[in-house]
């Protein structure tokens, strides 16, 4: 049997992809001279983007999903191939957290019988993204570190990999406060309100000051 974030997540992944190809469908229907939109790039476009999509109950829960995967599995990459005990640590920490939260979201949906639906695919896209980003520097060997010498408090020194992983982490997470901040103003289910005021909000606002400490140790990333 599938846990309830396997579940959750393949429930998800069946819907963006009907929302996909309803997309692409739409966009063949279309003159061809019309131009097709480009996806947001930059953090700021993307979390505009995202929050403009959230308008019911429904985007609040997929798109609180979504963030609660990507944290998740961007986790699970550098809990295997970080180099800094320090950011290794975060990341377990990530990965247990998000995974409270996404099982306890998932139990108020189904309290709540209301169903997560994306109006917008752009969170899904970043965070699948930023995986194959992490996953392809989790494969540089561990000994290329960007660091001249390490941290005696932390082990070895921080590798490309950590810096990219809490980089992406204060990007996120600001980015997910914006999106918390935007769903409090619509939302409609009590109890999903309480969850938003009383444990999502100050959860992600803890993580975003620990990886912003943890940034001003080892460095952000080079170009």
């Amino acid at each position: 049997m599938l846990g309830s974030t396997t579940l959750r997540k393949w429930r998800l992944a069946v819907a963006l992809g009907a929302f996909l190809t309803a997309g692409v469908t739409a966009c063949g229907s279309d003159n061809n001279n019309r131009n097709t939109p480009t996806s947001p790039t930059t953090t700021e476009e993307q979390t505009t983007k995202i929050v403009s999509s959230i308008k019911s109950d429904s985007n609040i829960f997929a798109v609180m999903h979504w963030s609660n995967i990507g944290e998740i599995n961007a986790g699970k990459v550098v809990s295997v191939s970080g180099s800094d005990t320090g950011v290794v640590a975060f990341a377990d920490q990530m990965v247990a957290d998000h995974s409270t939260l996404d099982s306890a979201a998932f139990a108020l949906e189904q309290a709540s019988a209301i169903a997560p639906a994306l109006s917008d695919s752009t969170i899904a896209t970043a965070v699948n993204a930023e995986q194959d980003s992490l996953q392809n520097l989790a494969r540089v060997p561990k000994s290329d570190s960007t660091a001249a010498s390490g941290d005696s408090t932390t082990g070895p020194p921080p590798s490309q990999l950590d810096k990219a992983y809490i980089a992406t982490q204060v990007k996120d997470h600001t980015r997910t406060l914006a999106i918390v901040d935007a769903s409090l103003k619509v939302v409609q289910n009590s109890d999903l309100k309480d969850m938003l005021q009383t444990t999502v909000r100050p959860m992600i606002l803890m993580h975003l000051q620990e990886a912003q400490a943890i940034q001003s140790r080892i460095g952000a990333p080079t170009s």
